[in-house]
């Protein structure tokens, strides 16, 4: 018997980037010659022009494979975090509540009549979310507010503090920002356990002097790793060649 999956985690294909290959064609619009080769103009002297099928350049097939693997992956990644929610990182048990008399408390039911036995665990909130998000725009906002003021342009489009700009997360960008804050505190949790266990004074806890010592050598690596500057800078002195003095030189010369 074959197994059937469940739920259909197909992702519909599209044609906006299609893959590269020698029998793919494309409408172009060439210039119309006439038998004689010569270009066909109209009444003021324009050339014509006609839509014809033109196959695709060898020489843009890794530009057409770069964009048709992007399109795919960031679909796929979309497809995969929108379907987060049912992960067991991202959901926590209901421990039963006791009564007074030592009875248990029957759970919840939900709208179709099934026992609620799970529910969210989450780390940031969407009020966080929506927090860090009107952070950053209002950063990139006055940055361009800046550069409107160097241009000379109008600069009422700043951002009006009373009514800041809110933007909305999907629920698999939501999970995706939260599953790397989580990695990151992790990262620095583990550098701050090393520094403790490295210490002479042996301590039963992790410090915060530990962890704020592990969050700036952490923040240190990822400002290197993702910045646009090399890590460090070589120096190559330059070797000094030694002239040939006049004594040592040979007669007749």
């Amino acid at each position: 018997m074959v197994k059937v999956a469940r739920n259909d985690h197909s992702v519909k294909e599209i044609k906006s980037f299609p893959a590269w290959n020698k029998d793919l064609k494309v409408k172009r619009r060439i210039d119309k010659k006439d038998k004689d080769g010569h270009f066909v103009r109209d009444a003021n002297g324009v050339i014509e022009t006609v839509m014809r099928k033109a196959p695709v350049l060898a020489e843009k097939k890794s530009q057409m494979n770069h964009l048709h693997m992007s399109s795919k992956v960031q679909r796929h990644w979309g497809a995969l975090w929108s379907t987060a929610d049912k992960c067991h990182l991202w959901r926590q048990k209901i421990k039963p509540v006791k009564n007074a008399d030592g009875t248990t408390q029957p759970l919840r039911k939900g709208p179709s009549g099934k026992t609620i036995t799970e529910r969210s665990n989450r780390v940031l909130s969407g009020h966080t979310l929506k927090t860090l998000s009107s952070g950053a725009v209002a950063s990139v906002n006055a940055q361009l507010h800046a550069d409107a003021k160097l241009l000379r342009l109008d600069t009422t489009w700043a951002e009006d503090s009373k009514y800041p700009m809110l933007p909305t997360y999907s629920v698999g960008a939501a999970y995706a920002i939260e599953s790397a804050f989580v990695a990151y505190v992790q990262e620095i949790f583990s550098v701050a356990l090393d520094i403790q266990k490295a210490h002479k004074k042996k301590h039963s806890k992790v410090t915060a002097k530990c962890c704020q010592a592990a969050a700036d050598i952490v923040n240190k690596k990822l400002s290197s790793s993702t910045g646009f500057v090399p890590e460090s800078m070589g120096y190559r002195k330059p070797i000094k060649v030694k002239k040939e003095s006049m004594a040592a030189a040979p007669a007749g010369k």
